[in-house]
């Protein structure tokens, strides 16, 4: 099914098969993209050292990569959006170090 990966190099269609969350061994978590597209993304990417970030649509701070996938109801389906529209909703914002906040000593 048509799919739309983002990472560090930009937006790619890609195709994915129809089982592409369920095959993998991340956990997921997604956010709307519009009424009939969520983006999807590693629900521990925030986790790491280092964590490569982008604007997605309504969400300024998307872990990468991340994917655009179709949805019907609760039902995940290919995209229907043009590569030049997701394009256009994105913006790399590059490689940001997490720190835990906590102060100095």
């Amino acid at each position: 099914m048509k799919a739309f990966k983002i990472d560090v190099d930009g937006v790619t269609e890609i195709d994915v098969p129809d089982d592409f969350l369920d095959s993998t061994a991340q956990l997921w978590d997604k956010f709307d993209l519009d009424a009939r597209h969520d983006v999807w993304v590693d629900d521990e990417g925030l986790l790491s050292d280092v964590v490569e970030l982008a604007r997605v649509g309504p969400n300024p701070n998307t872990p990468l990569p991340a994917y655009v996938l179709g949805s019907n109801g609760e039902r995940v389906c290919g995209a229907d959006l043009s590569l030049e529209h997701v394009q256009a909703l994105v913006t790399i914002r590059g490689s940001h170090r997490v720190t835990l906040g906590l102060g100095e000593d």
